[in-house]
């Protein structure tokens, strides 16, 4: 069995996460859906993602690990969906970007815990 991390920023809907989940589809028919994925990104909506294997009506079902903690990342996202007028500017998590060297640390911590390769 084949073990594969993907490393992204975030994971929310939009172009690149449908260039991701294409990513997924494409490891997934090469080595026939006999492949461990792992996703690791700094901030996700969502807590997995299930994609089509080809080829197959099964589903992949992929684990989402976060650099933020869980707590952190949901409050980043409700000011994110809720526009509150000061908070909201405030708490964008694109206010993030002078920590990403030390989040991608962190996610680097992560991926070598889970022995996998990167790609």
């Amino acid at each position: 069995m084949h073990k594969i991390a993907l490393v992204n920023c975030r994971t929310m809907p939009g172009g690149v996460h449908k260039v991701l989940l294409d990513l997924i589809s494409a490891q997934l028919k090469k080595h026939q859906g006999n492949v461990k994925i792992k996703l690791f990104t700094l901030i996700s909506e969502y807590p997995e993602l299930k994609v089509q294997i080809p080829g197959s009506e099964a589903q992949a079902t992929i684990a989402i690990t976060q650099a933020l903690p869980l707590r952190l990342s949901k409050l980043f996202l409700y000011t994110k969906t809720h526009k509150i007028p000061i908070l909201s500017s405030l708490l964008d998590y694109r206010n993030l970007m002078p920590l990403y060297p030390l989040l991608m640390k962190l996610l680097s911590l992560k991926i070598k815990n889970g022995n996998l390769i990167i790609f």
